[in-house]
């Protein structure tokens, strides 16, 4: 994966929106645990490429999506960390190749420190993705608007 090459699709659908710049955030294979709408709900993004998305925003969006803090807070009491907790975050649009959009927030989970995707639009993104175990997936970020809203593209590699 060459990530100075941006997918086609990709370019068009961020200078549709005003950016002629989209950022390669990561590539991953998608794990069953990313496919788990019912419990986990959210798109990992590995540490290694935390970096990379982490460049790309403003201080008050890395607060919103909880970035700010450098480690993981594991001695939250466990009436804090109860299922289903609201976690905050910034809202995010990522689209898939079929440019359905879908809603969702950028946020750093407490326990583990790890950062996500999620919100109530992930099981439709799932769907209109269609996703499997193991699919390689890359994502770009880039800015939409005048407002210059976060999105995401999640390209779905070909195998």
């Amino acid at each position: 994966m060459n990530p100075n090459r941006v997918p086609e699709w990709v370019r068009a659908l961020a200078y549709e929106h005003g950016d002629n710049n989209p950022v390669f955030i990561m590539i991953k294979s998608i794990t069953i645990s990313d496919l788990n709408h019912q419990q986990q709900n959210r798109l990992l993004i590995p540490s290694r490429y935390a970096a990379n998305l982490i460049a790309m925003l403003s201080e008050h969006e890395k607060d919103a999506a909880n970035l700010l803090q450098p480690t993981a807070r594991r001695n939250v009491p466990s009436t804090s960390r109860a299922q289903g907790r609201n976690h905050g975050g910034l809202d995010v649009c990522v689209y898939p190749q079929n440019r359905f959009i879908s809603y969702l927030m950028l946020t750093r989970w407490d326990a583990s420190g790890s950062i996500v995707i999620k919100g109530k639009d992930y099981s439709w993104l799932l769907s209109c993705s269609y996703l499997r175990e193991n699919d390689e997936v890359e994502l770009w970020g880039f800015r939409k608007g005048e407002e210059r809203k976060l999105c995401f593209a999640l390209v779905k590699k070909a195998h």
